[in-house]
C-alpha cells in the first residue's frame, strides 16, 4: 500500500516554494500562466447571479475542464480545483456551493450523464480516481474521499451526510506524530442501482453489490452482497431484495 503524509501543505521557508505549491494544489502543474486563465475564468463567473448564471457557466468553463457535455448546469461558487482533470458528461448538475477536487495531475474526477450533486457536497480526488455512473444522485454535505479510488455504479441514490472514506492513516508507532506515519489506500466500489441512506459512512475497501440497500447511520465496513439490506455499526446484512441472495 502506498505510503503518504498529512500536514506540511505550505513550506516553511521561500516565498516562491509557497507560491508554486498553490499552484500546483488548484491547478495540477506549475505553469503560471495556466493558474492566472484559470482564476479569472472562476473570478469573474464564479458567482455570476441567477439562472442566466447556472446556463452560462458550463459553456465558459469548457476551457479549463476536462470536458463538459451539453446540458450541464452549474450553480453559483462551486469550487473546482485541478479543473483539467474533471470530466462532465451530458447533463450534469452541480448544486451551489459544492467543492469538487482532482487532488492532483495524477487524479480523475469523471461524471456520468445525468448526474446529480446537490449543494455543499465534497468530492476529493487527493489524486485518485472517483467515478460516478448514468444517472447517479448525490445528496447534500456528501463528501467523498477518493484517495485511493471510489467507483459508483448507474441509478445509484446517495443520501445527505454520506461519507466515502478510500483511505486510512497508520497509529501503530506511539513516538511518531500520527500524520507522519503514511497510511493505506483501498478502493471503494459500488454496483448498480445502490440506495445508501442518510449519514452512512463507507470504509476502504469495502464493494457494495448492485441492488443494495444500505440504512440510515450505518457504518460498511465489510462487503455487502448484490440485494443485500444492511443496517447498523458495523453494518450487518439483515435481509435481501426479492427473497433468495444473489451471487455478487
Amino acid at each position: 500500500m502506498a505510503r503518504r503524509v498529512t500536514g506540511d501543505a505550505i513550506p516553511e521557508t521561500g516565498l516562491k516554494n509557497k507560491a508554486l505549491r498553490y499552484v500546483e494544489h488548484v491547478t495540477g502543474g506549475k505553469k503560471i500562466f495556466r493558474f492566472i486563465w484559470q482564476g479569472l475564468i472562476f473570478l469573474v463567473f464564479k458567482n455570476f447571479p441567477t439562472i442566466l448564471g447556472t446556463y452560462i457557466r458550463p459553456l465558459i468553463y469548457k476551457c479549463v475542464l476536462g470536458k463538459v457535455g451539453g446540458g450541464c448546469l452549474i450553480e453559483q461558487n462551486v469550487r473546482l480545483e485541478v479543473p483539467l482533470n474533471i470530466f462532465l458528461n451530458k447533463r450534469v448538475v452541480l448544486g451551489e456551493n459544492a467543492w469538487i477536487s482532482a487532488g492532483s495531475s495524477e487524479g480523475k474526477i469523471i461524471f456520468g450523464e445525468s448526474v446529480f450533486i446537490a449543494h455543499r457536497c465534497t468530492l476529493a480526488g487527493q489524486g485518485g480516481e472517483i467515478v460516478l455512473g448514468d444517472h447517479v444522485h448525490v445528496s447534500r454535505n456528501t463528501y467523498i474521499n477518493g484517495v485511493g479510488g471510489v467507483e459508483i455504479g448507474k441509478d445509484t441514490m446517495i443520501g445527505p451526510n454520506v461519507v466515502f472514506i478510500s483511505g486510512n492513516h497508520n497509529f501503530d508507532q506511539l513516538d511518531v506524530p500520527i500524520r507522519l506515519q503514511g497510511g493505506e489506500k483501498a478502493k471503494i466500489s459500488l454496483g448498480d442501482d445502490v440506495w445508501l441512506g442518510a449519514n452512512v459512512c463507507v470504509m476502504p475497501g469495502v464493494t457494495i453489490g448492485s441492488g443494495a440497500v444500505i440504512g440510515s447511520g450505518a457504518v460498511v465496513t465489510k462487503d455487502i452482497p448484490v440485494n443485500g439490506i444492511a443496517l447498523g455499526v458495523p453494518a450487518k446484512v439483515i435481509g435481501t431484495r426479492g427473497g433468495k441472495p444473489e451471487e455478487k
